[in-house]
């Protein structure tokens, strides 16, 4: 039998040349060297691991954060709605109130007239007045309609008087002109009564089927051409 020759392990000699020759040499364990090499390569791949769970880690979060502004915005934008919707609602309760409570007044300490303006756009009603005769059903009026617009234009519309014994009750109402109620407005605004006017007018009319009744309210509505409500004005009264 012939004997196996053993590979000798080999290992590295590391030599440093400087200018002037040899300078020294060291050598270089190869198992030593592949220790090195494995730590080197498991230290890369666990830096590699952690930077990639780190990314990750970035990215559900940015994308949690994403989503919690989403949300964020939509109860926003939900919250500017109902507060909105919530303003208005307030408004139409404090003009209500606002109503009642001069109603109330004029109740109380015997106005036999007393007026509330809500609205006015380069327009103005000035000395309403109104008269019936004793058991007559049929209410007179007039009053004098005023362009105060100061650029001068003319002033056109149309004109609505409204006798409202229920402030909030329009089945009650009575109008001049006669006119279908919806919603509490006129369903047809064009069926007021015309005017075109550089300065003034002098409006008369008349509320018939009226019974005597407790203080009431008596409304002037004025339209634009368009159907824009331009002036509103409350008169209430005690005959």
């Amino acid at each position: 039998m012939g004997l196996r020759k053993k590979k000798k392990k080999k290992d590295w000699t590391l030599i440093l040349i400087a200018d002037s020759g040899p300078a020294g040499s060291f050598q270089i364990k190869r198992r030593l060297f592949r220790m090195a090499v494995l730590v080197i390569l498991g230290a890369a791949a666990i830096g590699g691991t952690w930077l990639y769970l780190r990314e990750m880690d970035h990215r559900l979060v940015k994308q949690q954060l994403s989503e919690d502004l989403m949300r964020a915005d939509e109860s926003l934008k939900r919250f500017t709605s109902m507060n909105r919707e919530l303003s208005s609602k307030i408004g139409e309760l404090e003009h209500a109130l606002t109503v009642a409570l001069d109603e109330k007044q004029a109740i109380e300490k015997g106005f036999s007239e007393t007026a509330v303006d809500l609205s006015g756009k380069g327009l103005s009603v000035e000395n309403f007045e109104m008269a019936r005769d004793p058991g007559d059903t049929t209410i007179r009026f007039k009053f004098l309609l005023r362009n105060v617009d100061t650029s001068g234009g003319l002033a056109a519309g149309y004109i609505f008087v409204v006798y409202r014994p229920d402030y909030l009750d329009s089945s009650t109402w009575r109008s001049y002109p006669p006119v279908s109620m919806k919603g509490g407005m006129p369903e047809d605004f064009r069926q007021g009564d015309s005017f075109n006017i550089a300065r003034f007018k002098t409006i008369r009319g008349y509320l018939t089927d009226v019974p005597p009744s407790r203080p009431s309210c008596i409304s002037v509505w004025i339209f634009s051409n368009d159907g824009e409500l331009l002036y509103f004005k409350d008169y209430f009264f005690r005959e």
